[in-house]
């Protein structure tokens, strides 16, 4: 289903529209990018969706819907994250996410992200116990080659500092001395794997376009040296 006329009042206003620079504010014709994402999260058996709404295109301003236009997740009106400027919704078992996005003139675009798009991810065979701070890591990937829409991310976070992520290059990813330099020798640190797929938007506001993002997402505890 591409685009469907409204058949019940709105009920629920979101709020005055906001921008990312507050000079770009929406007005009834103003065609959306739509940015969604769902992670699957393997240890905590949780999804978490978001949405993200920009002005035209990828590039755009980030806006808060107008005040007669909302976005359902799953069949429940998405609250705002002003801080990052999301839609937000999650649920602790994994499960198939839509969203329905409804405009002013009472149009609405369905997109979905369902368990079925994702793609499996497990940490490699030879995987170290432990991460030296002064000599750094490189892990070795031997699972299947990527599609050329996917990108596998290897993130080490002490849950104090800001999470350090590398992406796969050539099949390896490589932790410099410099990128661990903040964490703290002794403590434990989460090294969380992530499989990342993008995929088309399936209905579009206009040529305003989007696209949705697919994450699987598996954590394991190593010690830092």
């Amino acid at each position: 289903m591409l685009k469907a006329t409204l058949a019940l009042p709105f009920v629920v206003a979101l709020g005055s529209c906001t921008q990312n620079n507050g000079t770009n504010p929406t007005t009834a014709s103003t065609i959306y990018y739509q940015d969604l994402l769902v992670i699957y999260d393997k240890e905590s058996k949780t999804t978490n969706a978001t949405a993200m709404f920009r002005t035209n295109n990828a590039t755009g301003y980030i806006h808060q819907l107008r005040e007669s236009e909302t976005l359902n997740i799953n069949k429940s009106l998405a609250p705002f994250d002003p801080t990052n400027r999301t839609y937000y919704w999650t649920t602790n078992k994994l499960v198939d996410v839509d969203f329905v996005f409804t405009k002013n003139s009472g149009y609405q675009f369905l997109n979905e992200i369902n368990v079925s798009d994702t793609t499996s991810v497990s940490f490699p065979t030879v995987f170290p116990n432990s991460i030296n701070r002064t000599s750094g890591m490189t892990v070795d990937w031997d699972g299947p080659a990527l599609d050329t829409n996917e990108m596998l991310l290897l993130v080490v976070n002490d849950e104090v500092h800001l999470p350090v992520e590398k992406p796969l290059v050539n099949n390896r990813w490589i932790f410099t001395s410099n990128d661990l330099n903040n964490l703290t020798p002794g403590d434990n640190v989460k090294i969380r794997l992530e499989m990342i797929r993008t995929l088309p938007i399936q209905a579009s506001d206009s040529n305003g376009s989007g696209r949705r993002r697919v994450v699987v997402r598996t954590t394991r505890t190593i010690s830092l040296l």
